[in-house]
């Protein structure tokens, strides 16, 4: 019931912010939800955050310090590789459970993503309207009188 429920509302913000203009971040969020409802999810599973955190660093939310703040945190942890590091204090990987701290560092990952939701949420909640774009179309990066622009003239 509670993956059911996270997915749900994982998915719902992942429309809303879809529909906002933020296609990077939902697309992160989708990935992230599907990590958090997912009874395994290998280090290596964590891709999304490598574009989350350049997104966080670049987009449009890059003056805001808790977003900052986070992309830093995922930065130290994808360099660090937290939970890869935490195998070398047990004698197997296979060994499912382990002393108490090391659950606990391990889950770095899930703690960063629920400060993701929870920043998400404060963010796209003062998101009414779709993030400003301009309204003149692009220009063809290609002269209309260049040979490879498919002109017969």
């Amino acid at each position: 019931p509670v993956a059911g429920l996270v997915l749900g509302l994982g998915m719902r913000q992942a429309v809303r912010l879809h529909r906002a203009g933020l296609v990077v971040p939902a697309i992160c969020w989708c990935g992230l939800t599907g990590l958090l409802v997912s009874p395994i999810s290998w280090s290596h599973h964590w891709v999304w955050t490598m574009p989350l955190l350049i997104w966080l660093l670049h987009g449009p939310y890059r003056e805001v310090l808790a977003a900052r703040v986070l992309a830093w945190y995922w930065a130290v942890n994808i360099a660090l590789g937290v939970p890869w590091l935490l195998g070398y204090f047990q004698d197997s990987a296979w060994v499912i459970p382990r002393p108490w701290p090391l659950a606990w560092l391990g889950a770095v990952d899930v703690y960063g993503t629920i400060a993701l939701y929870v920043l998400m949420i404060y963010l796209g909640a003062k998101i009414k309207k779709p993030i400003d774009r301009s309204s003149e179309p692009a220009q063809d990066p290609v002269p209309s009188d260049h040979p490879r622009s498919g002109s017969t003239g």
